[in-house]
Order: C-alpha cells, then sequence, then structure tokens
C-alpha cells in the first residue's frame, strides 16, 4: 500500500533542475524584471515560461500561438520566445513554407510592444542555416537580419552540452548546441 503524504511542490525548483535552457529565462528575469508588467509569449507549447513570467511579478501573461491574434499596436510592455521563432516559416507545424517567416514574426511582436518594450528571444546560435525543415541556426548574418531595429541589451547563453550558463552579459560562449537568450529593446 502507498500512504499518501503531502508533496511540497515548489515550480521555481523544479524548473531549474530540468535539464532545458531554463536557467536562462530565470536569469534573464532576475536582470531585467517584468514585476508590474503586461505581455506576451510567442509559441508556448506548455506555459511553462508564462508561469515564470508570473512568479517573477509579471500582472498579466497572454500565450499566442501563432498566427497572432489580432490586437492593437503598442500594447505589451514585454514578450517573450523560446525556441519558436526558429521555425517559423519552414512548414514543419502545418505555416507555409517562407524565407523570411522568422523575420515576419519577430516584426509582428514588435509591433505589439510598446516602445522601449523588452523582447526576451530565445534561439539556437552557431554558424547561419537552416535545417530543414526542423528549425533555423542563427549566425552573424542572419542574427543581424533579426535584429533590425531593435537595440540589444544582452546576451545569455546556455548550452545542454557544456551545462554552463554565465549571468546575462556580453559574453557568448560558441558551441553548437548552444541556446542563446537575446533581449532587444
Amino acid at each position: 500500500l502507498l500512504k499518501k503524504r503531502p508533496v511540497t511542490y515548489c515550480l521555481t525548483q523544479r524548473l531549474l533542475n530540468s535539464r532545458s535552457a531554463i536557467e536562462s529565462i530565470y536569469h534573464a528575469l532576475k536582470t531585467y524584471p517584468v514585476e508590474g508588467k503586461r505581455g506576451f509569449v510567442v509559441g508556448s507549447e506548455s506555459p511553462w515560461i508564462e508561469v515564470y513570467a508570473l512568479l517573477h511579478g509579471a500582472d498579466e501573461v497572454y500565450s499566442f500561438i501563432l498566427p497572432f491574434p489580432r490586437t492593437n499596436q503598442n500594447r505589451f510592455d514585454f514578450a517573450m520566445s523560446f525556441s519558436s521563432i526558429e521555425h517559423s516559416g519552414l512548414g514543419r507545424y502545418g505555416d507555409a513554407t517562407d524565407p523570411i517567416g522568422d523575420l515576419r514574426e519577430v516584426w509582428k511582436v514588435l509591433c505589439l510592444l510598446k516602445p522601449g518594450g523588452t523582447f526576451y528571444l530565445g534561439l539556437p546560435r552557431g554558424a547561419d542555416s537552416v535545417v530543414y525543415n526542423v528549425h533555423r541556426i542563427y549566425g552573424a548574418i542572419r542574427l543581424a537580419m533579426l535584429m533590425t531595429g531593435t537595440q540589444l541589451q544582452s546576451v545569455g547563453c546556455y548550452s545542454h552540452a557544456l551545462r554552463v550558463l554565465p549571468t546575462l552579459s556580453s559574453t557568448i560562449w560558441r558551441h553548437e548546441t548552444q541556446q542563446t537568450l537575446f533581449l532587444d529593446n
């Protein structure tokens, strides 16, 4: 027989102990707080990033699955996307094939942000390439295209292979399996 015992469940600790790149979001929200702000998450299959924003004091967090709903421009203080934008336009998830699908999605996000809003963006980083039809990898060229019209605030890196995470700084570590979190303003 199994006895029922009270379970203490700390979502923050569970997320930090997972083998994903969640640590970068944790440090980003500590460095660039969302407390008292209104934001949205793009392309989240499960609401882990939404929960994290709420745990860090966000007033409201909406979840948008692509394509975006029609809404007013300049409405949100922050936007978050982690491992989503790089799939846009490759047809993997039923979307139309579009060579600049990722750029279009970022432009839509930027239209929804208030002036001075923050965009937390997690992308795979390495040599510019497309792993068709899985995802894009962002290097100097594609990343510059993606960031046009924004001001890069910080870069934080997390590598599944290296299991390292510097606090957010301009330090970039080179590794093929690295996921990078970019903060735009």
